[in-house]
């Protein structure tokens, strides 16, 4: 096979071959972070201008974003607006995977791409109106993940999160964040209050279905069953510990 070359006088772009040697990286991936090192370094992104430059859908871009962030090669870093609150993300794309220590002194080789650009060029490949509608979308869903994010961190039963997530989107359409947070801090402080078993704990996608951030469980935890009507179960817990013994064992021996 050939290799015809045309005169580079003009209309080419100079930039390192080091993301081409990446085995182990896409092509679709390649191919996006040549695009972008080939643009401006004024130019304006986001992710619907770039699937307007190829036939790639929005999935597809995404995709290859998200290999170029696993790579090093795009670092991400969330943005606030002026009033402090989380306004998207902006992204660094680097010529050679990113490391603490740059490798130059001015790493980033391109604008820093945000998910709010004012337009992709001087001449918008789609309405303003359009633009503004998908960008507030995208935002809206980066937004509950960062919730969700937090919301996790706390919830007393980390299984099923995909299933929990989805949960949660339906309820944020039926109460606010804090509201909902501030219900799961106060379950998880009376299962904790509660010494409660975890198969007695609720899944994660079954509390937010069933909208118990409005449950009140504040009140003082319910008088424990005492096991054969005499032991509690710390005190058989401590029974089997001091005889080296399983909790099964203890029980027997109650």
């Amino acid at each position: 096979m050939s290799v015809i070359r045309i005169q580079k006088t003009n209309n080419y772009t100079v930039m390192s071959n080091y993301h081409f040697r990446e085995k182990d990286m896409s092509l679709k991936a390649k191919g996006l972070l040549s695009l972008m090192l080939s643009l401006p370094e004024d130019w304006d992104y986001s992710v619907d201008g770039l699937v307007k430059l190829s036939k790639d859908g929005k999935d597809s871009v995404i995709s290859a974003i998200a290999e170029l962030e696993q790579f090093g090669y795009l670092v991400r870093s969330q943005a606030k607006g002026q009033d402090g609150k989380f306004a998207g993300y902006d992204y660094d794309v680097y010529e050679q995977p990113y490391t603490e220590k740059p490798f130059t002194e001015n790493p980033s080789t391109v604008k820093p791409m945000t998910e709010n650009p004012k337009q992709l060029n001087t001449k918008p490949l789609n309405t303003e109106s359009d633009i503004n509608i998908t960008n507030k979308k995208l935002n809206i869903n980066v937004q509950i993940e960062q919730e969700f994010e937090e919301v996790w961190k706390i919830y007393p039963r980390k299984e099923d999160k995909k299933k929990a997530f989805m949960a949660y989107k339906t309820a944020r359409k039926k109460a606010g964040f804090d509201e909902i947070k501030k219900g799961v801090e106060t379950y998880s402080n009376h299962i904790k209050a509660c010494n409660t078993d975890k198969c007695y704990i609720k899944l994660g996608a079954t509390y937010f279905n069933g909208e118990c951030w409005v449950n009140n469980y504040e009140h003082g935890a319910p008088k424990e069953e005492l096991i054969k009507g005499k032991y509690t179960r710390a005190q058989v817990e401590e029974f089997a510990k001091q005889l080296n013994i399983s909790y099964e064992k203890a029980l027997e021996c109650c």
